[in-house]
């Protein structure tokens, strides 16, 4: 028996801290259909094209009104490169099935083919009944609802436990000797893995990678220079996640393809570094409200305290009352005015004392629960950034780090450069014509490379 690549990662993304549009984004991406191979699903439909499933899943996220609503889940599975494609599918289906409660909720699966050396599949989550609209799989609860749900608490741990035995029965059934094990190496007992080599040096390929021109190979997280001999074909490495799954190398060879390869990796690069800035900003934000907020309650319970202290030293004397609690002393009016005897005014005015004091008490102590609530959401906020910069910091450290970020951005700008200035129009409009990009593409590369337009694509002839 040998243990299968296991890969599951999790995302999840509310309206509260990401707006609506994040999942349609990841649903547009996932259909792609350069990328994509078969896709299936549950209570979805199958889309023809990436624009169809962007606009299906954002209207499925603004139909989630509340501020804080759940909009959805991305997962991305790596595929046993050990199974064949019906099998590989099988697994994908055998998965949905499992997180989707037996077929409760909207799930749906697209294979990728963009990698040869990676195979891999993206998934969307709607975690609502199809026709109830009620939570089914407390995807986003906290621990402690799942708990009570009889779950397990940590809902990407369960995830990770459904593909286990989604892939483990399926090996089984079709005589596969391999077996998923979702722990970690710690947890094994393992060795800690050493640096990352990449599929292709460590096994024999039935087919070529996406691009075999001369390639320079840059280990993982770190920038090497080309040969001097070849300068223009720097490469760069990129291990992916929800965006860039697996491995890809490029070169400045100029093929449209490539090129958007390179545009690509750049908008991806420079995409994750400015929403990690912005979350950097958001989080030191954030931990000068939570200050602000801690202060406002410290300062509450302060009042809280006084004004407790304050009430006790107010509860009248059992001397000032009578057995049924009334006042002690004489007391009448007469003609609108109160005669009373001097033990009736020390009882009346210890009465008044001691309501006002109880008054104080509770509008202090509202304080303080409005108070503490604030400081909860801030800190639940904290939380929440926090979880976005840790995946952002292992998104980019697969590259490097900052310095070397900037770099690996030059290098990527280079690569574009070089190639638009060694691809003429013509070869771009041949690409066009022969199918190999599309109509989408086309136009893309045209503003991103300046050519002045001389083809007609709604016609598809010379002008």
């Amino acid at each position: 028996m040998r243990e299968a690549y296991f890969r599951l990662e999790h995302s999840t993304f509310n309206r509260k801290d990401w707006g609506y549009g994040r999942v349609a984004a990841a649903a547009h991406y996932a259909a792609n259909q350069n990328k994509r191979g078969w896709s299936i699903g549950l209570n979805v439909p199958e889309f023809h094209t990436s624009q169809q499933a962007r606009d299906y899943f954002l209207a499925l996220e603004q139909k989630n009104t509340r501020v804080n609503a759940n909009l959805g889940h991305t997962i991305i599975l790596s595929l046993p490169n050990e199974l064949t494609p019906e099998d590989a599918k099988s697994l994908v289906s055998r998965f949905l099935w499992k997180v989707s409660m037996k077929g409760q909720i909207r799930v749906r699966a697209w294979e990728h083919l963009d990698k040869p050396n990676n195979p891999h599949a993206h998934v969307i989550i709607d975690d609502h009944h199809y026709q109830t609209g009620k939570q089914v799989a407390y995807l986003s609860a906290s621990r402690s609802n799942r708990a009570k749900q009889g779950l397990e608490p940590n809902a990407t741990e369960w995830l990770r436990v459904q593909w286990e035995e989604a892939g483990n029965e399926l090996f089984q059934e079709r005589g596969y000797q391999l077996y998923f094990d979702r722990r970690n190496y710690l947890e094994k007992g393992t060795p800690e893995p050493g640096q990352h080599r990449g599929f292709a040096n460590d096994n024999e390929l039935s087919h070529p990678p996406l691009s075999t021109d001369k390639l320079v190979d840059v280990p993982h997280g770190t920038l090497q220079p080309a040969d001097p001999e070849t300068p223009a074909e720097d490469a760069l490495e990129l291990e992916g996640d929800e965006d860039m799954a697996g491995s890809v190398r490029f070169s400045g060879s100029a093929d449209p393809k490539n090129i958007l390869t390179l545009l690509e990796q750049l908008d991806y690069a420079t995409r994750k570094m400015t929403d990690r800035e912005t979350v950097r900003d958001d989080i030191r934000k954030t931990e000068y409200e939570l200050k602000r907020a801690q202060k406002y309650l410290a300062e509450a319970e302060t009042r809280l305290g006084d004004a407790t202290r304050a009430e006790y030293n107010a509860e009248v004397r059992k001397d000032r009352l009578t057995k049924d609690g009334k006042p002690v002393g004489f007391g009448v009016k007469v003609l609108g005015f109160r005669l009373r005897s001097s033990k009736r005014k020390q009882s009346d005015n210890a009465i008044e004392r001691h309501a006002d004091a109880v008054k104080t008490t509770e509008r202090e102590a509202l304080l303080v629960k409005e108070h503490r609530e604030a400081v909860q959401r801030v800190e639940a906020h904290q939380k929440s950034l926090d979880d976005q910069l840790f995946v952002l910091d292992r998104q980019l450290n697969r590259i490097g780090s900052d310095k070397e970020l900037d770099e690996a951005v030059e290098v990527m700008r280079q690569g574009i450069r070089d190639s638009f200035a060694e691809l003429p129009r013509e070869k771009l409009d041949e690409a066009l014509e022969a199918g190999r990009i599309t109509e989408e593409e086309y136009e893309y590369l045209m503003r991103e490379g300046a050519y002045e337009r001389s083809y007609d694509v709604g016609n598809s002839r010379e002008r």
